[in-house]
C-alpha cells in the first residue's frame, strides 16, 4: 500500500446509525473520483455523541482502514461530519459607520473583519459562519451594498457551532486512528450540499436530514444558509419502540422497520401477517406472527413525533405554509414508506426526496438518502467553502470585490430572517 495519497481528500461521517468514510482523488481539472469507501453500523455513538470512546475508536479505525485498502493508500488527514453537540442557531450582527458616503469595498472589508473577530467564542466551536445579508440604514436583505449611500452598514452572519467538549472528543477519536482533523462539518449542512440545487437555494428551500439519532433542519435562501437546527430525535426511536412493544432484539426491530415499515395502513395490512422471533417471558425465543396493521400502528406515532419536531423548528424560522418553499427530505429516516405524504401533511409544504449526486466511482449502494451527508461533506470540501465568511475575507483581502450588485431579497425571505433572528 502506498504511504500517502497525493491530491486526495477524505471525509468521515460519524452518524448515530452508521459511520462512513469516503476517499476521493482530485484530478487536474478539479473533478473528484471516489477511490475508497468504508462503512459500518455505529457502535459507541448515541444521538450523534460519543458514548463509548473505546468502541467508537475501534469502529473508526476499521472503517477508515476499509476505505484506505480500497483506495490503495493511507490518509493522514480527515474531515469529520458530525450531527451531535449542536448549539442553538446563532446570528452574529456587526455594524460599521459609513458616514453617509457611498459604501465602498473597504467598508465591507471592515465589517467582515469585525465579524471574523467576534465569531469565535470560548463557549462554542464554530463550524460554519455564513455571511447571510447586509443592512443599510435599516433596509435589510441586501446582497451587495457597494455603491449605496448610508450612515450605517450592518452584516448578519449565520453561525453554526458545537459544544467545545464534543469537538474535543471528536478530535481525540480521530487521533486514536492517527488522523489529523483540518475541519468539522455539520451533518445537516453537508446533507444540504448534496441534495439541494442552486436554484432551490436561491429561491428558498429547507433540507431535513432524518438521521438515526438526530433530525437536522437547514434553510437556504438567496443562495445562503440562513437557519440551522438539530433535534436529538431520529428514526432509531422507531426501532426502540418496536423492540420494546414486540419483545425483539434491537437489531431485529431495526430490520423489521426497514423491511416492512410504513406509515399508512391499507385494508390488506389487517390481513397480512409477519413472522417474527419474539423473546418470551421465559427468555426463550418463540416464533410468532404479528399483523402488519399492528406494526404500522406502532411506527406511525414515532414518525409523527419526529416530523412535528421538524415542523416546530421550521416554524421558528418562519418557514411555514406552501408559499414558504419546498422541503427536501433525506437521511436514512426518509426511506420509510409513506413518509413523503405524511411529511407534506404535517409540514404543510411541498416535499421531495433528496439524493446525493452520483460522483464518479460512487458505488450504487451509497447513492441513497442514507449517505447524503457523507457525499455532501465531500462536495462541500471540493467546493472550497465558497459561502463561508473566511473565504469572503480572503477574497476581499486579495483585492477582490463582491459579485455584481443584486436586488434585495423578496419580502417572503426577509420574514424568515426576522422570525429566526
Amino acid at each position: 500500500m502506498a504511504q500517502t495519497g497525493a491530491n486526495s481528500i477524505a471525509v468521515l461521517d460519524l452518524g448515530s446509525a452508521k459511520i462512513c468514510c469516503l476517499i476521493a482523488k482530485i484530478d487536474a481539472e478539479g473533478d473528484a473520483r471516489i477511490t475508497g469507501v468504508g462503512h459500518l453500523g455505529s457502535s459507541g455513538f448515541e444521538s450523534g455523541a460519543v458514548k463509548d470512546l473505546s468502541r467508537a475508536s475501534e469502529l473508526v479505525r476499521r472503517v477508515v482502514q476499509q476505505a484506505e485498502t480500497m483506495a490503495g493508500h493511507v490518509v493522514d488527514q480527515i474531515v469529520l461530519i458530525t450531527s451531535g453537540g449542536h448549539l442553538p442557531n446563532d446570528i452574529l450582527r456587526v455594524e460599521v459607520a459609513a458616514s453617509g458616503h457611498a459604501i465602498e469595498t473597504h467598508d465591507i472589508t471592515k465589517a467582515v473583519r469585525l465579524a471574523e473577530r467576534e465569531v469565535h467564542r470560548p463557549e462554542a466551536v464554530t463550524l460554519h459562519a455564513v455571511p447571510a445579508c447586509f443592512t443599510v440604514d435599516g433596509h435589510s436583505g441586501i446582497r451587495n451594498p457597494q455603491g449605496l449611500l448610508g450612515e450605517n452598514l450592518t452584516l448578519d452572519v449565520n453561525v453554526v457551532s458545537i459544544e467545545p467538549n464534543h469537538f474535543g472528543t471528536l478530535e481525540a477519536l480521530a487521533n486514536t486512528a492517527m488522523l489529523d482533523v483540518p475541519a468539522v462539518i455539520s451533518s445537516g449542512y453537508a446533507a444540504a450540499q448534496a441534495c439541494l440545487h442552486d436554484e432551490e437555494k436561491e429561491l428558498g428551500v429547507a433540507c431535513v436530514d432524518l438521521g438515526g439519532g438526530i433530525s437536522s433542519s437547514v434553510i437556504f435562501c438567496g443562495g445562503k444558509m440562513v437557519f440551522s437546527a438539530a433535534d436529538a430525535i431520529g428514526s432509531d426511536m422507531i426501532s426502540r419502540t418496536l423492540a420494546k412493544q414486540l419483545g425483539l432484539p434491537l437489531s431485529e426491530a431495526d430490520r423489521l422497520k426497514k423491511t416492512h415499515g410504513r406509515v399508512w395502513q391499507r385494508d390488506a395490512d389487517f390481513k397480512e401477517v409477519i413472522a417474527i422471533d419474539q423473546r418470551a417471558q421465559s427468555g426463550r425465543i418463540e416464533h410468532v406472527e404479528v399483523r402488519k396493521a399492528h406494526l404500522i400502528s406502532l411506527i406511525r406515532p414515532d414518525v409523527e413525533e419526529i416530523l412535528n419536531a421538524v415542523a416546530k423548528q421550521l416554524k421558528r424560522a418562519g418557514f411555514v405554509g406552501r408559499d414558504a418553499g419546498p422541503v427536501v427530505l433525506t437521511g436514512g429516516g426518509a426511506q420509510l414508506q409513506g413518509i413523503h405524504q405524511l411529511a407534506e401533511q404535517i409540514l404543510g409544504c411541498p416535499v421531495r426526496f433528496g439524493f446525493p449526486p452520483r460522483l464518479a466511482g460512487l458505488p450504487a449502494a451509497l447513492r441513497g438518502p442514507s449517505f447524503a451527508s457523507a457525499v455532501g461533506g465531500l462536495v462541500h470540501v471540493m467546493s472550497g467553502e465558497r459561502s463561508e465568511l473566511s473565504v469572503l475575507s480572503r477574497q476581499l483581502r486579495a483585492g477582490g470585490t463582491l459579485s455584481s450588485a443584486a436586488p434585495m431579497w423578496p419580502k417572503r425571505m426577509l420574514r424568515w430572517l426576522r422570525s429566526a433572528w
